[in-house]
């Protein structure tokens, strides 16, 4: 299955938006998956030292540039997570591990990266 980029939502904004990937780390009993299936469109705020910032279900998240992704998708699946990008599967053993990386902005509660690194360290 090919990657589905991030789609907008067809709202006229009149303010600076951006279609973004929507990052979520879902933690199971053993292990993880590095979830990017779903996309917004958001318009961006502006905060205090330039910090971006869109809202998502009623909170603000900064928004996280592309380079990034790439980077925090690599470092999931080193770890032994699958990782899902607009509908596209990458495993931890895959040879072949490429998609196109778009802005994003993570969700994930702090309670589920505590349990994450908690399972990480009972491996070792």
């Amino acid at each position: 299955m090919d990657q589905s980029p991030p789609r907008g939502d067809n709202r006229y904004r009149t303010h600076r938006s951006v279609k973004c990937y929507v990052a979520e780390l879902i933690v199971g009993t053993g292990g993880a998956t590095f979830y990017l299936n779903q996309s917004a469109e958001r318009v961006i705020h502006l905060f205090p030292g330039g910090i971006e910032k869109v809202v998502y279900r009623t909170r603000f998240y900064p928004l996280l540039p592309s380079e990034m992704l790439a980077e925090l998708a690599k470092s999931h699946q080193r770890r032994g997570c699958m990782v899902m990008v607009g509908g596209k599967a990458l495993y931890p053993d895959d040879t072949e591990q490429s998609f196109v990386p778009f802005p994003f902005i993570e969700i994930t509660p702090q309670s589920e990266r505590l349990r994450f690194e908690a399972i990480l360290r009972s491996r070792e």
